[in-house]
């Protein structure tokens, strides 16, 4: 069977070649495909998040130690289980830079609702986004929140959020036209 084979290979060597080529793209394009779903599959910020901004700066996602054990000393991280938080200075420090015209600090927290859990925002990270109003008005006072139209609100309901240690009620002041998965 071995020498049959090794007689195939001389006599084809283009159909050879062609289909190793074959083979070789094929593998190539499976990695790639792999590579971007495991990408997607991790990816925790919604893309549509920052669509209005065309730099983002962010935090370290990881967190780093350094053991000393036996006269060896090693370095090692591991992935946060939250997000991680930029200092509030920092936004200042890159208004600061030359040729910047705009900083819009993104600050977000977990929130309850009674539609279940949800990811809040400051009124001011709105700029980062493709949000709209289809109701209503921005928020003035600290009192007042914006929701998003699959929370089921009107302008002048009150929502309850459970973002800290007491549950806080906020009025509905406007309702968005969009309708990003838990925001």
């Amino acid at each position: 069977m071995l020498s049959l084979a090794w007689h195939t290979l001389r006599s084809r060597k283009s159909a050879f070649a062609g289909a190793f080529a074959a083979l070789m793209c094929a593998a190539a394009l499976i990695t790639a495909c792999g590579v971007l779903l495991e990408t997607g599959l991790r990816g925790h910020i919604a893309p549509e998040r920052y669509s209005g901004a065309p730099i983002v700066v962010g935090a370290d996602q990881r967190i780093h130690w350094t053991e000393h054990k036996k006269h060896k000393v090693k370095t090692k991280s591991k992935p946060l289980t939250e997000r991680a938080v930029l200092t509030a200075d920092v936004a200042d420090r890159i208004a600061r830079v030359p040729g910047v015209t705009k900083v819009v600090p993104e600050v977000t927290f977990p929130a309850r609702t009674a539609h279940g859990m949800a990811q809040g925002h400051a009124w001011e990270s709105a700029a980062l986004t493709p949000f709209t109003l289809a109701a209503g008005r921005e928020p003035r006072t600290a009192g007042e929140v914006v929701a998003d139209a699959r929370a089921g609100v009107r302008p002048g309901d009150t929502i309850t959020v459970l973002a800290t240690a007491a549950p806080r009620t906020y009025r509905v002041v406007g309702v968005t036209a969009q309708a990003p998965p838990r925001q």
